[in-house]
């Protein structure tokens, strides 16, 4: 085995992915020709299943542009009997790779640990030319290689952040049914961003996101050995993807739209001590504070992400470190001050001055619990539209939809947030307009996003709505002149690979 310098372990690399599965007709012929070609009559039944999975993995690696895959070479990370192994790959894939290492199908890079820091990354494997060559002789669609059916889907979680095994419930029955269903829709969905010549962007931090038809599994995660912590929705690529290029994302060639809750948490906060915060405390910016030596915007964006930090941390001095991780984590925040535990603490003050009802609520940890439910809100939402054929893209309490849908996506926004949260109990006035004083939301795609204020209310003189029209036409030609000829291939190939798929069904 050769080692490779840390830096080069961390490049273009992805964690294995033991779900991968075909029946495709041209898959087991591949599997079964590097098999005689090369190890015939050496390996047991369950090797050669192990192998299989193997060598799918690294080939659909190969065709997203990633150079390596992260894979433990500990034999107590494979647990055959465990329900997050649908396929049951137990330890014996590390004689697999082994064996493609000897053969020199496969190089291995020994993984890093450090004790003392605490730090380190497993081992990766990587494709010779070899096993290259091999690949690009492959006869099968791309779409051919998908997860197992039976992939688990609802995942719970230790203290540890360890994964356990739980008992069935007609709870987690009724969660795994709609994700299989939604599952099922993503994998007919084509998702791109139409900007790009290559399916990849690079993020700030310097770490790459594929935006492959292989990457849209969707679970839950739950927390803390309990069903009322987390369980939000994980696993799409869209979620890594920057605010700044969600506006270039394409649902089957649809343009898209986004739209978030404001201020969820916060919001949700009153909710359960009986406030109606729209409503009865009418405050339209919840982060507003004063800092010395930033401007007014800055200080807000400060107050913002101090009081997300305040509501998801156990106590105050951990709200603090997680503000300054993510400040130097993320290049786009930037404060001319020094983040010291003296100046947030006056912020965070501020802040319990400014929301005194759920200042106990503060540094208590109480997120989880609240992302519970954004979770709810975002499953009513995901069964929904999945009903309906309609593929919706999750960002926790921020949702993406192909834009005819705006209308829609607003009403299912609004009634899913009144059917989890308290505020129904505090309903006031004409029942065609309580939603807008339960909740407000902000628009994030393009499409209509100049036409929004006149959706309900035009203004009376024509020229302003005119001068709207211009901005949103503008807007639109904006984005269509983004919409580049290398995407229009990627959508025309998933799509004659599907045509191709659904063929072999009937």
């Amino acid at each position: 085995m050769t080692t490779k310098k840390k830096s080069d372990l961390r490049d273009k690399s992805r964690v294995i992915d033991v779900h991968k599965s075909s029946e495709w007709h041209e898959v087991n012929p591949f599997i079964n020709g590097i098999y005689a070609a090369y190890i015939s009559g050496s390996l047991t039944t369950i090797q050669k299943k192990n192998l299989k999975v193997l060598l799918l993995d690294l080939y659909v690696a190969w065709t997203e542009g990633y150079k390596y895959i992260g894979m433990s070479f500990d034999d107590h990370k494979y647990k055959p009997k465990s329900r997050y192994n649908a396929l049951h790959i137990s330890k014996k894939i590390i004689e697999c790779a082994k064996k493609l290492s000897s053969l020199n199908l496969i190089r291995i890079h020994k993984g890093y640990y450090d004790k003392v820091a605490a730090f380190g990354y497993v081992s990766r494997i990587e494709p010779t030319e070899n096993l290259i060559s091999l690949f690009k002789q492959a006869k099968f669609p791309d779409l051919a290689i998908s997860y197992e059916l039976n992939r688990e889907t609802v995942e719970l979680k230790d203290d540890q952040k360890n994964l356990i095994d739980y008992k069935e419930t007609n709870q987690t029955y009724s969660m795994r049914n709609v994700l299989t269903a939604y599952n099922e829709l993503l994998k007919k969905t084509h998702i791109d961003c139409c900007h790009l010549k290559s399916p990849r962007l690079n993020r700030s931090s310097g770490r790459s996101v594929n935006l492959s038809q292989h990457s849209k599994f969707t679970k839950r995660v739950f927390n803390d050995r309990s069903w009322k912590k987390g369980g939000r929705f994980y696993g799409g690529f869209w979620q890594q993807i920057p605010s700044d290029d969600r506006q270039f994302i394409r649902i089957n060639g649809e343009r898209t739209v986004e739209i978030d809750y404001s201020g969820l948490h916060v919001v949700l906060l009153y909710a359960q001590k009986g406030i109606n915060y729209w409503e009865d405390v009418g405050d339209d910016d919840p982060y507003s504070i004063t800092v010395a030596g930033l401007s007014k915007g800055e200080a807000r964006s400060l107050g913002k992400l101090l009081l997300l930090m305040a509501i998801n941390a156990k106590d105050e001095k951990k709200a603090y470190v997680a503000l300054r991780s993510e400040v130097n984590s993320n290049e786009k925040l930037s404060f001319n001050v020094k983040l010291t535990n003296e100046l947030l603490s006056d912020a965070l003050s501020q802040l319990k001055q400014r929301h005194p009802k759920i200042a106990d609520k503060l540094s208590t940890g109480v997120g989880i619990c609240l992302q519970n439910v954004d979770s709810r809100i975002t499953e009513a939402l995901i069964k929904s539209f999945t009903k309906d054929d309609i593929p919706l893209l999750a960002i926790h309490d921020s949702y993406i939809v192909p834009h005819q849908y705006k209308h829609d996506l607003l009403f299912e926004m609004e009634k899913a947030f009144i059917d989890h949260s308290n505020v129904d109990k505090y309903l006031k006035g004409d029942a065609d307009v309580w939603p807008k004083e339960m909740i407000k939301v902000k628009q994030k795609g393009y499409d209509d996003e100049y036409l929004a204020d006149l959706d309900s209310a035009p203004n009376a003189d024509p020229a302003y709505n005119e001068e709207v029209f211009a901005q949103h036409q503008k807007m639109v030609e904006y984005i269509e002149s983004h919409v580049c000829y290398e995407y229009r291939q990627r959508l025309e190939k998933f799509r004659a690979d599907l045509e191709i798929l659904d063929q072999k069904k009937h």
